[in-house]
């Protein structure tokens, strides 16, 4: 007995479009956030530590706490690349959940983005995420939970970042040099590259439309 195949309607195809740019849209809308998170920490660091002492030095700003200390300065230096480190995290599970969608973007586009994927991967910083900034006890398998020690946490910080180092002292070049790799206005850097993967992503499906809480 021949059947004959039911006739395409075209639905299958309009089917296939709407998942594939509702993946498009899922992508692009979690790397618009991540580009805030990553820019964020760089825009407080360099306000913290240009923007406001030349207010003061010019008698615009009037600052009264004291200078800070050893131990204050690297605070700040963890409150600053901490959450840059969870958003590298963050953007290396949407490339590898999305690695379909970025093959089909311009090339150079992802390739730059390929490129900071691989970064996290050789530095480890999912790693590093895992063991030193989602926990204050080092968790090693048969041995017993106990806090991380200065030596321990600034070796792994100093890893993950590549940033100099002398002592317990970040090198403050080295340390803005770190910052303007992922934040640097007009120059190749991590946000500019994420910047130009949503644009890619808005001319491929013909615009982006702004997220809803039901989506």
């Amino acid at each position: 007995m021949i059947t004959t195949a039911p006739a395409n309607d075209g639905t299958d195809c309009v089917a296939a479009h709407d998942v594939e740019r509702q993946r498009y849209l899922e992508f692009v809308w979690a790397l618009q956030e991540l580009m805030i998170d990553l820019k964020t920490p760089v825009d407080i660091y360099f306000v913290m530590t240009e923007e406001i002492p030349k207010l003061e030095q010019n008698g615009l700003l009037e600052v009264t706490t004291p200078q800070p200390t050893a131990e204050q300065k690297m605070s700040l230096n963890r409150f600053i690349v901490f959450p840059i480190i969870n958003s590298l995290c963050k953007l290396w599970e949407l490339c590898n959940a999305y690695g379909k969608e970025i093959n089909c973007l311009p090339e150079d586009v992802a390739k730059a983005l390929k490129d900071i994927n691989r970064s996290t991967e050789l530095r480890k910083v999912y790693t590093f995420r895992s063991t030193y900034t989602a926990h204050i006890l080092r968790m090693e398998k048969g041995a017993r939970k106990r806090p991380l020690t200065l030596q321990e946490s600034l070796d792994a910080l100093e890893r993950v970042t590549e940033i100099d180092r002398k002592g317990e002292v970040f090198s403050r070049d080295s340390f803005r040099t770190y910052l303007k790799w992922i934040y640097s206005r007009g120059e190749p850097c991590v946000v500019n590259t994420v910047y130009d993967v949503i644009v890619a992503i808005d001319k491929k499906i013909g615009g982006i439309p702004a997220r809803t809480l039901g989506e």
